[in-house]
C-alpha cells in the first residue's frame, strides 16, 4: 500500500540541472527526501522530474529489517535457490561425487549474488526512470521514501563483494570451467541490473534471464562442485531457464506500456499484446519439451512416472496462465498482475514437483 505523505513542497528539476542526480539518488540533504511524483520525457536530455520534499521526520517506514527484505524480494530467490537445490538433488540421484561444503558455499555465494542484483535492479530502474514510471515497478521501497537509492546502491554492491568472497575458494576449486562461467554470469548478471550497455533495451534481457536462471547455473553448480561435466543438467538448466523466461514474459506483457515509454525493447514491446500473448503458448510448449527430455535422460522408468504424474500439475498451471492471458484485452487489466503471482508460483511449482520425483 503506498504511504500517504503530509504535504510540503515541490521541487521540478530537469536532467541538465547540476541537482538532478543529488535528488534522485537522496543526498541533496540530511534532513529531508525527495519523493519523485511525476516525471517526463525518461530517458532524454529533456527528462524533467517533479519532487515533492518532505523531513525525514514525518516519514513513517518499516524497520530496517523490513524494508531490507523487501528490497531483497525473497519470492524471487527461487530463481537461484531453487534452481540449485534441484541440480544438487539430481546430482545425488545421478551419483555424482558432489562436495556438501562446496555446494553450500557455491549456494550462499550465488544467494548474494542474486540479492546484489535485486538491489542494483532496483537503484538503476529508479535512476534510469522506469520505476518511477512504472507503479508497479521495483519494491517501491525508494519510492516510498523508505530508504534513499544512495544506499540500496551501497547495500548492492556490499552483496556483490560478499558473494565474490564466498565465490573466490569455488572457483579455485575447479578452475578451468568454473572461472569463464563466473566471469560470463557475473558479468550478465550486472549488465541485468545495471544496463550499462543497454542490453535490456536491445531486447536482450531476455537472453541474459535465460542463461543466467537455467544452464550456465546448472551446469555451473555441479562443475564447481563436483568437477564434472553432466550432459543432463544442460535440460535441467533447459528448463529452469524456460520457466524464468516464462515468468518474465508475463512480466513485460504487464509493463509494456511503460517499457515501450521507456525505450525498452522487451520481446512484449517488439511483438505487441496479442503476438506476446501467443508468445506464452511457445514458451509452454519449450518448458514442456525440454522437461521430458531431462526426464528421458535420467533413464530411470520410476522416475519417468513420477515426473510424468506431476507434470500434470504444472500443465495445468500453464495453460491456465495462458488462457487467462488470452482473455485479458488490454495491458493495464488488473489481471495481469495476478497472472505475474501466478508464474512465479509456477516457478516455485516446478522446484516442489522436481525434488518429490527426484527423491
Amino acid at each position: 500500500m503506498e504511504q500517504d505523505f503530509p504535504t510540503t513542497e515541490f521541487k521540478t528539476l530537469g536532467h541538465q540541472d547540476p541537482q538532478f542526480e543529488a535528488y534522485l539518488l537522496g543526498t541533496f540533504s540530511k534532513e529531508r527526501m525527495a519523493v519523485p511524483v511525476r516525471t517526463l520525457n525518461v530517458r532524454s536530455l529533456k527528462e524533467e522530474v517533479t519532487f515533492e520534499l518532505i523531513d525525514k521526520k514525518n516519514i513513517k517506514s518499516p524497520a530496517f529489517a523490513l524494508v531490507l527484505l523487501k528490497l531483497l524480494r525473497p519470492q524471487t530467490l527461487t530463481f537461484s535457490v531453487g534452481t540449485i537445490v534441484v541440480a544438487y538433488s539430481t546430482a545425488l540421484k545421478l551419483h555424482l561425487p558432489i562436495e556438501l561444503g562446496l555446494s553450500l558455499m557455491t549456494l550462499s555465494a550465488v544467494l548474494f549474488f542474486h540479492a546484489a542484483i535485486n538491489l542494483l535492479n532496483d537503484f538503476y530502474d529508479h535512476m534510469k526512470g522506469h520505476d518511477r514510471m512504472n507503479p508497479n515497478g521495483g519494491s517501491r521501497v525508494i519510492q516510498r521514501a523508505w530508504i534513499s537509492a544512495h544506499l540500496v546502491q551501497k547495500l548492492g554492491f556490499g552483496f556483490l563483494f560478499l558473494s565474490l568472497l564466498l565465490g573466490i575458494p569455488v572457483v579455485l576449486q575447479h578452475s578451468s570451467v568454473v572461472i569463464a562461467l563466473a566471469i560470463v554470469s557475473g558479468l550478465a548478471g550486472l549488465e541485468f541490473s545495471t544496463h550499462k550497455l543497454g542490453f535490456k533495451n536491445l531486447g536482450l534481457g531476455e537472453y541474459l534471464v535465460f542463461f543466467l536462471t537455467g544452464p550456465f547455473l546448472t551446469c555451473g553448480f555441479i562443475w564447481a562442485t563436483s568437477g564434472v561435466f553432466s550432459w543432463q543438467m544442460i535440460f535441467l538448466g533447459l528448463v529452469f531457464g524456460f520457466v524464468s523466461l516464462f515468468f518474465y514474459h508475463v512480466s513485460n506483457i504487464e509493463n509494456i506500456l511503460t517499457d515501450a515509454q521507456g525505450g525498452r525493447r522487451t520481446w512484449a514491446v517488439f511483438l505487441g499484446i496479442d503476438r506476446s500473448k501467443q508468445m506464452l503458448w511457445v514458451l509452454a510448449g519449450l518448458v514442456s519439451l525440454s522437461y521430458f527430455s531431462f526426464v528421458l535422460s535420467l533413464s530411470d522408468k520410476r522416475s519417468t512416472l513420477i515426473f510424468s504424474l506431476l507434470f500434470l500439475i504444472i500443465a495445468a498451471n500453464m495453460i491456465l496462465i495462458c488462457l487467462r492471458a488470452n482473455q485479458s484485452n488490454s495491458p493495464l487489466s488488473s489481471d495481469l498482475e495476478s497472472l505475474r503471482h501466478r508464474s512465479l508460483r509456477l516457478h516455485w511449482l516446478m522446484i516442489g514437483c522436481m525434488i518429490v520425483a527426484l527423491t
